[in-house]
C-alpha cells in the first residue's frame, strides 16, 4: 500500500514540496554559519516518515480524547527503516506512556486496542478540517523561514502535540500526506 501511495503523482508532489521546504531550511543554516548534516533530514524529510509521523500525532491527540488520559502523558516512537531502491518500505509507530502516578495505571491505553478504528476513523475525520484553515493547509514549506519549513499542513489547531512527547520537536508534520485537505487533495494515504 504503501509503495502504490508513493507512485502517485500527487504524493510525489506534494513530497517534492516538503523537501523544498527542507532545503530551504538547511540553506539558510548553512548561510548563517551553522553546520547541517544531510542526514538528519535525509530519512525524517521522506513521505513515508512525515506520514506516519502526522499519523502518530492524530492518534495521539485522539488517543487522548478517547481514554482521557493527559496527551502530554503520551509518547511516540516513528519507525521508517532505510531502504535502498527496490527494497519493500517497512514502517511502523508506537504510541506509549511512560508516565509514573495514575495516568499510566489506569489502563486505558491498552483498551484503546478495542476500540482502534474507532479510533483511528475519528483522527483521521478530526486532521481534515483544522480551525486554522484555509491558512494552515495552504502552508508552504519553501516559503517559510524557521522551522516551519520543515513541515507542510500541521499547526497548534490540527498536529502539532507538547514537544516532550514527539520525538523530532514537532517538525517533518504534514495532514495533507493522511488525508485531503482544503488546500490540498489526492496526496492523503487514507482517501
Amino acid at each position: 500500500a504503501l509503495t502504490a501511495w508513493l507512485a502517485k503523482d500527487e504524493v510525489r508532489l506534494r513530497a517534492a514540496r516538503l523537501r523544498a521546504g527542507a532545503d530551504a531550511w538547511a540553506a539558510a543554516r548553512r548561510a548563517t554559519g551553522m553546520q547541517v548534516s544531510a542526514n538528519s533530514l535525509k530519512d525524517r524529510e521522506r513521505a513515508e516518515y512525515v506520514m506516519a509521523h502526522s499519523l502518530a500525532h492524530a492518534l495521539m491527540t485522539e488517543v487522548a480524547i478517547d481514554c482521557g488520559y493527559p496527551a502530554s502523558a503520551l509518547k511516540e516512537r516513528v519507525y521508517v527503516l532505510p531502504r535502498a531502491p527496490g527494497e519493500a518500505i517497512q514502517c511502523g509507530i508506537l504510541i506509549y506512556t511512560a508516565s509514573a502516578g495514575n495516568q499510566g495505571t489506569l489502563g486505558g491505553l491498552v483498551e484503546v486496542t478495542r476500540r482502534f478504528a474507532r479510533v483511528l476513523t475519528a483522527a483521521l475525520d478530526r486532521v481534515g478540517l483544522c480551525s486554522g484553515d484555509p491558512i494552515c493547509s495552504d502552508h508552504d514549506p519553501a516559503a517559510s523561514s524557521d522551522d516551519r519549513a520543515l513541515h507542510g499542513a500541521a499547526c497548534h489547531g490540527c498536529l502539532l502535540v507538547a514537544e516532550t512527547s514527539c520525538e523530532a520537536r514537532n517538525l517533518f508534520l504534514d495532514r495533507a500526506l493522511l488525508v485531503d485537505t482544503v488546500g490540498t487533495r489526492g496526496s492523503g494515504f487514507f482517501q
